[in-house]
């Protein structure tokens, strides 16, 4: 068989596979990649004279590189740089993290902010900063290979600053009743002990955007009310909302997931509160349906870790991907060998 026909069954075969699996946008990597690959080795008169012509070479090629770079950060892989503690030992102050977006699906960017390289263009516009912290676009998530899973390490954005990213354990996925006791996470399933000492604290700067992480605020424990004396170490039991999840408007409910569903959802709780409890009898009357699937996350090293016992529950828009690999560790100007492509359990 002709090598040229060989090679073009390749192609198709590699564009048609992520149709067929049904992540169509996948084929659109390969298309570029293979558009790249044609500047640099392509014989069709067009390849060639873009290759003779050295001022048209330069940006062409710039132009495709960038793009192409764009398009696998946006949705193939992504790396963090961890900034402190709250993981150990599963991950160290330093390491550089590969994050697999393709394991959940990529989120689509929610701002031209999301996209890398190319929202330099809008920090130079003061009208568009003002919009910094918002969202342009609506969310969507593309197919990818999984679902997120129990004791999964992923990375996702602050429900304080979509621009600052949080690195933690997912232990209660939607639906999941959770419950901490004596630092025994659901002793029944995770018998293990927290014996993890209180580390020192780092400002750090993730994705080029200053966070700040194992900063235990003394009695801001979630959901802040008096309904639910939890601490971080006993705390709970609480059940992660799903989609679908109907509750009635009773106050401890509200006390536990208001906050959800008026900072995440968008409900006015007073409103929808307003009539919920029959004066004279007590009954409720009224009942809200959650509309999104949320996650509750830890730190490994549970003492010294910022997460959901203190900022509650992570909506699946806010995952940005599942954290497989630690490529490599560089703190305080030297290389740890021992961390050199280390897979993350």
């Amino acid at each position: 068989m002709p090598r040229k026909i060989v090679i073009a069954v390749f192609v198709i075969s590699i564009i048609l596979f992520p149709i067929l699996w049904g992540m169509y946008w996948l084929s659109g990597f390969v298309l570029l990649a293979a558009l790249v690959l044609c500047l640099w080795i392509g014989k069709l008169p067009i390849f060639r004279y873009v290759r003779a012509k050295p001022w048209l070479k330069l940006p062409v090629y710039l132009f495709a590189a960038v793009l192409l770079a764009v398009w696998v950060r946006i949705f193939l892989i992504e790396i963090y740089t961890i900034p402190s503690a709250s993981m150990e030992n599963t991950l160290l102050p330093g390491d550089r993290v590969l994050v697999f977006k393709l394991a959940y699906g990529p989120a689509l960017p929610r701002s031209p902010f999301d996209i890398p390289w190319f929202n330099v263009l809008f920090l130079v516009s003061d009208k568009a900063k003002q919009r910094f912290q918002e969202d342009w676009w609506a969310f969507r998530r593309l197919k990818g290979l999984g679902l997120p899973g129990h004791n999964d390490v992923m990375v996702f954005r602050s429900l304080q600053n979509r621009h600052e990213f949080f690195i933690k354990r997912c232990v209660g996925l939607p639906g999941d009743t959770l419950e901490i006791i004596n630092n025994y996470l659901n002793k029944e399933i995770n018998n293990t002990d927290i014996t993890a000492l209180l580390k020192n604290n780092f400002v750090h700067r993730v994705n080029e955007f200053i966070g700040y992480d194992s900063i235990i605020i003394p009695n801001q424990i979630f959901p802040y009310s008096d309904f639910y004396n939890w601490s971080k170490t006993n705390y709970g039991p609480l059940r992660v909302p799903y989609k679908g999840m109907t509750f009635p408007l009773n106050d401890s409910l509200v006390a536990l997931y208001g906050n959800v569903f008026t900072e995440i959802e968008g409900v006015d709780l007073m409103a929808v509160s307003e009539n919920a409890v029959s004066p004279s009898t007590g009954a409720v009357k009224e009942f809200y349906t959650f509309q999104n699937d949320y996650f509750f996350f830890l730190g490994d090293n549970r003492n010294a870790s910022y997460d959901s016992r203190y900022f509650g529950f992570i909506p699946e828009q806010n995952i940005v991907g599942k954290a497989v690999l630690v490529l490599f560790n560089f703190r305080d100007g030297n290389f740890t060998k021992k961390r050199w492509l280390k897979k993350i359990r």
